[in-house]
């Protein structure tokens, strides 16, 4: 699980911070956790430096460590909470580009409010407000969004691919 507020502490680097919590059979090897850290960022391109301590890093840098330390815990569903909610519009696109690799591998939960961004980027989407409207599409017909939230809602996308969001049954799940 990736948080929407990084749970990080600032004055470790991004390896211990990684690594931090997991059960150790005696001395860490700090070169062998570095050395696996640039194995999983260099299959999905990210970019990281395991020796980089917290405080240095970007936001962007930041929600990078926290989603390289699931991948190192060998996790098989990626949950994400609000990913890209801090970072610029770059590092968003670079993020949902990044994900869009790692779906290849594995399963990404993405819990957000911005329907503008994860409209071009996922395969399947669900909506949750008080009851689940659950699509096996993308794409939610006009009016969806208000009907969930119980009020008008704006969807803007500023030069953001898009598709017009499709309808449900009522009732469904």
């Amino acid at each position: 699980m990736v948080h929407q507020h990084f749970k990080l502490i600032s004055v470790f680097t991004a390896a211990e911070n990684i690594v931090l919590g997991l059960k150790s059979k005696g001395d860490l090897n700090r070169n062998a956790v570095a050395e696996d850290i640039r194995k999983i960022c260099d299959k999905y391109g990210f970019e990281i430096d395991p020796n980089k301590k917290i405080y240095d890093m970007s936001v962007s840098e930041k929600q990078t460590v926290e989603i390289v330390k699931v991948l190192y815990r060998g996790a098989d569903i990626l949950i994400l909470d609000e990913p890209t909610a801090s970072v610029d519009s770059a590092s968003k696109t670079r993020i949902y580009e990044v994900l869009k690799d790692l779906n290849r591998d594995m399963t990404i939960l993405i819990v957000t409010h911005d329907l503008s961004a994860v409209s071009s980027n996922i395969d399947k989407i669900a909506c949750l407000n008080q009851q689940l409207y659950y699509h096996g599409r993308t794409e939610l017909e006009p009016g969806l969004v208000e009907k969930v939230y119980g009020c008008p809602v704006d969807l803007i996308a500023h030069g953001v691919p898009h598709r017009v969001l499709r309808g449900h049954e009522e009732g469904t799940l």
